[in-house]
């Protein structure tokens, strides 16, 4: 079989990209939807089947893939096995139109960095960019030390792959999920204990446990339609991961931190009540938003944008688009009976820039148009 070997470039150098994706409009909307060449990439290659992937795959190296999932003639889980047999060190993103968090447990068996819906937010689009490229960096830094004659090579057979176990990632999973967190810390503290009774860890074993464990927890978030790169790339929890493969202390701290932050989400995601109240404040706020979107309540309480939407039509009994409406012209309303500001003004307020256009939906709203409003209040 052949191996199709990733090119060994410095942390800085140019990296490659693809885009594989069986219709050309999805292909050319990502294309646009963010500053790719900002990320350092010398080629971005495009594709719009698993077969032609191929071809770019044996003829150029490729460091980060981002892949639809339901394509013709090979799935996006099709091409990752695929890559995850032939090729090495590939960084995986797979996007999907539809919400089945059935196709999120295989990718991240084979290995996928993340798992988005599509179209994919800006936002996280970029932060799993960065991840990707912080990960190949990290990757990078160990062919590095690799050279100057410090064998830590990522998850060799080697005596650390003999002697020290893995931590058992399914009952982890398992304790998280049914939140019980003292039997959880107990864990994490018996496989410090083993850790440091082992002397001379090298820090390859710490390179694949970061990755394992990241793989564990998203996994685990996703079932409960929560976004981890969310809750991940905040600054302090970004710090704490980068110094992560320093030594056993840094490691366990970053894992502690991790686990009590994604603990409390989980909480406070079950209690709707908490998660709603929150998407109400931040509507509320960004009502002047003429662009507020479902993306940026999704991203702001770290959930799924369609389990956002499910959230808040079970609470609210309406889409997402129709409940932003409603509070704008409920804002409306008021500022309306309890201000004197102009019409125009009210408008602009609660994010319409265009006259016509607001009074066109507070009629709908209504039944009357806003200066009609405002006289009968008087």
């Amino acid at each position: 079989m052949a191996v199709i070997m990733r090119r060994k470039r410095g942390i800085t150098g140019p990296m490659n990209i693809m885009i594989v994706d069986d219709e050309q409009p999805a292909i050319e909307g990502l294309l646009h939807l963010i500053d790719w060449q900002s990320y350092g990439f010398e080629h971005i290659y495009t594709a719009r089947s698993m077969t032609e992937a191929m071809g770019v795959l044996k003829e150029d190296a490729v460091e980060i893939m981002i892949c639809d999932i339901e394509m013709p003639g090979g799935s996006g889980i099709d091409l990752l096995k695929w890559v995850r047999e032939h090729c090495c060190e590939m960084e995986v993103v797979l996007l999907t139109a539809y919400e089945n968090f059935s196709y999120a447990k295989d990718a991240v068996s084979y290995g996928c960095l993340e798992y988005l819906l599509k179209p994919p937010v800006p936002e996280e689009l970029k932060a799993v960019l960065n991840r990707a490229v912080e990960k190949i960096a990290q990757q990078e830094e160990a062919l590095r030390y690799r050279q100057y004659g410090q064998d830590i090579q990522l998850w060799e057979l080697t005596e650390d792959r003999e002697n020290v176990t893995l931590p058992d990632f399914p009952l982890w999973t398992k304790l998280l999920l049914e939140k019980q967190q003292k039997a959880l810390c107990q864990e994490v503290d018996a496989y410090e204990r083993i850790l440091r009774a082992r002397e001379g860890l090298k820090t390859g074993f710490l390179l694949h446990l970061h990755e394992d464990f990241l793989q564990m927890l998203y996994s685990a978030l996703t079932e409960k339609g929560i976004q981890a790169h969310q809750l991940l790339d905040n600054g302090d929890t970004a710090r704490l991961s980068v110094r992560s493969v320093a030594g056993i202390t840094d490691m366990f701290l970053w894992i502690r931190h991790v686990l009590k932050l994604a603990a409390s989400y989980i909480e406070e995601v079950e209690k709707t009540d908490t998660v709603m109240g929150k998407i109400r404040r931040y509507v509320s706020q960004h009502l002047a938003d003429e662009d507020l979107s479902r993306g940026d309540i999704a991203g702001y309480v770290y959930l799924n944008p369609d389990y956002l939407t499910r959230i808040v039509k079970k609470e609210t009994g309406l889409p997402i688009s129709e409940y932003i409406q409603r509070e704008r012209m409920e804002a409306a309303m008021k500022l309306i009976d309890k201000t004197e500001l102009s019409i125009s003004s009210v408008a602009a307020e609660v994010g319409y820039q265009h006259f016509s256009h607001f009074s066109k939906v507070f009629r709908k709203h209504t039944g009357m148009s806003p200066m009609e409003y405002r006289s009968r209040q008087k």
